[in-house]
């Protein structure tokens, strides 16, 4: 969040906050200032700012105490500039902590002293469009790191829909479409949309019930339906959307609902939104075809009608589809069970900043 905020604010190139985590460790709770350190002489870096999060004992409020380095003009070593810490930041259901600390980025940026960018090149980074975009022919459009900040959020959102929830990169996807919109319009109903969505799947559900409310456009109805587990409005609203990228996602987060009411159970109308998906979006069909199969996808028999669509489709003969033939290893004899792992690896390996 800060990271987006200097990359828009600031006049200064920011290193992408994902990848910077993967190099020092994902999972990790604390990092090692040697470790900052030198990674941020790999990148060439001359500022570094660190924020510490600290959970206040007994309340609904966390503590954020912010850091800054600096090069020194030799280029030998760091000076640290100390900041005011940030406290306390009172959080709720209806409110996250993130959307909490959102408010609060005013007076860190002051607090930062950075230069600022020119006015026109930061109002050209906040141009927004409304949400309804064409779903790109080639997929690795999706992630692309041009167009308006609402285009790029939806396209980041679709990515991340046609990913397994438990895949980390879905994670991160969804965390990159809010930063994205950070300084879009919440009140327009299509990056209302798109935020709600990106809560939900990041176990907001409270606070993405809170910005749909009054928003009655079909996308709005539709995510609405799904958040309160409608499978049959959901399906129902999903067919009344026009704008197709949007139109997908419904689709899909239906379809990840009658999954878990089916408790595992293949649906016979499954087989025919499959066909009906795939005749549509057919550069798409190794990505959709493992989304529309989560409901029995350990199975065996999943991946191999996966990887006989996809040779029908004459998807497996196409150039570049080396990695994929390998990955589904579409002999009858052999297990085909690794497209989930490649469309992450794809994803990770492809990441570029919103």
């Amino acid at each position: 969040m800060v990271a987006a905020r200097i990359a828009t604010q600031g006049a200064m190139c920011v290193v992408d906050p994902t990848l910077a985590a993967q190099a020092l460790g994902a999972n990790r709770r604390n990092y090692q200032w040697q470790a900052i350190a030198t990674l941020a002489d790999a990148v060439g870096a001359n500022r570094v700012v660190r924020g510490e999060v600290a959970l206040a004992n007994g309340a609904n409020a966390f503590e954020v105490q912010l850091k800054q380095w600096q090069r020194r003009a030799s280029g030998q070593g760091w000076d640290e500039s100390p900041l005011p810490s940030i406290a306390p930041i009172a959080f709720h259901d209806e409110l996250p902590p993130e959307e909490a600390f959102a408010a609060q980025l005013p007076d860190v940026m002051a607090a930062l002293k950075l230069p600022a960018a020119p006015a026109a090149a930061e109002a050209a980074h906040n141009r927004a469009k409304p949400a309804g975009a064409d779903i790109p022919a080639d997929p690795r459009a999706l992630v692309a790191g041009d167009g308006p900040p609402v285009e790029r959020a939806q396209r980041l959102q679709l990515l991340a829909a046609l990913l397994s929830p438990a895949q980390e990169a879905a994670g991160h996807l969804w965390e990159r479409s809010l930063a994205t919109l950070a300084q879009s319009d919440g009140n327009a109903e299509g990056v209302a949309v798109l935020r709600a969505r990106a809560f939900f799947h990041l176990h907001r559900r409270p606070y993405a019930v809170k910005l749909l409310e009054g928003r009655n456009g079909p996308e709005a109805r539709a995510l609405r339906a799904v958040l309160d587990g409608n499978l049959a409005e959901a399906q129902g609203r999903a067919g009344a959307i026009a704008a197709p990228a949007e139109a997908l996602m419904a689709i899909l987060a239906a379809e990840v609902l009658g999954a878990n009411y089916s408790g595992g159970e293949a649906r016979p109308e499954q087989n025919q939104l499959r066909a009906q998906l795939l005749a549509r979006h057919t550069r798409y069909a190794p990505l959709l075809m493992p989304a529309l199969s989560r409901a029995n996808e350990s199975q065996e028999q999943v991946h191999l009608l996966i990887a006989r669509d996809l040779e029908r489709a004459g998807l497996l003969d196409a150039p570049g589809t080396a990695a994929l033939r390998r990955a589904l290893r579409v002999k009858p004899e052999d297990d085909p069970s690794d497209l989930a792992i490649l469309v992450g690896l794809q994803v990770e390996s492809s990441y570029t900043p919103a």
